[in-house]
């Protein structure tokens, strides 16, 4: 998930379907619990904070506040 997370960070290339069928599946799977103390996650959405998180990653001309960060 961190190496995931990475390349979100670090490519501006479109996501690869794998990677974002991993994505969403350990956003909104099992797999979702185990991240879940992460507190930035938290202070992002508190219910799902790293469904959140990753979408607005995906997207980030949808969200002022990061497309000006670029």
């Amino acid at each position: 998930m961190s190496a995931a997370l990475a390349r979100l960070c670090l490519v501006d290339d479109p996501v690869p379907t794998e990677l974002d069928t991993l994505l969403d599946q350990t956003a909104t799977g099992p797999l979702a619990g185990l991240l879940a103390p992460v507190p930035w996650l938290l202070d992002a959405h508190p219910e799902n904070g790293l469904h959140t998180v990753l979408t607005q990653m995906r997207n980030p001309d949808d969200y002022a506040w990061i497309a000006s960060t670029y």
